[in-house]
């Protein structure tokens, strides 16, 4: 089984297979993907869309931010939205995106009641780009 580290990236060319499972299972602290995981990465970073759906705990966590790990170790800036039907779980995923090295910013009533109170438009902050300002603010 093979250890990854960040630090050995330059060992795959990138963009390949082994590159986008290194990324992944070092981000995500896993010694190896799951094949559908593997596969729906490729996917993604073919920019295709996927369609998952399988059971809790089984992960697709590590899917649902493939695109945006692979993006952030390209050094690529940009916006991923991920829409999810709760509040905690908005607020775990915007944790786990976190811990994964990526700035998130958890979207529901209470943050954008709050922005608005401080006469502040998150939407239109995110259309336009300028949501770095309340990243850097809430980071």
């Amino acid at each position: 089984m093979e250890s990854h580290s960040l630090d050995q990236t330059t060992l795959y060319p990138q963009n390949s297979v082994q590159w986008m499972e290194h990324i992944l299972c070092t981000s995500c602290k896993l010694t190896q993907l799951r094949p559908f995981q593997l596969e729906l990465a490729v996917e993604i970073n073919k920019k295709n869309h996927v369609f998952c759906v399988i059971a809790t705990g089984m992960g697709k966590t590590v899917v649902l931010m493939a695109g945006a790990l692979m993006a952030n170790a390209r050094g690529e800036k940009g916006v991923a939205l991920l829409i999810v039907p709760t509040k905690v779980l908005v607020e775990q995923q915007a944790e786990v995106a976190s811990r994964r090295g990526l700035r998130a910013l958890p979207i529901n009533q209470d943050t954008v009641r709050d922005a608005r109170l401080a006469g502040r438009d998150l939407f239109k902050e995110l259309a336009e780009g300028r949501l770095n300002d309340y990243l850097q603010k809430s980071i």
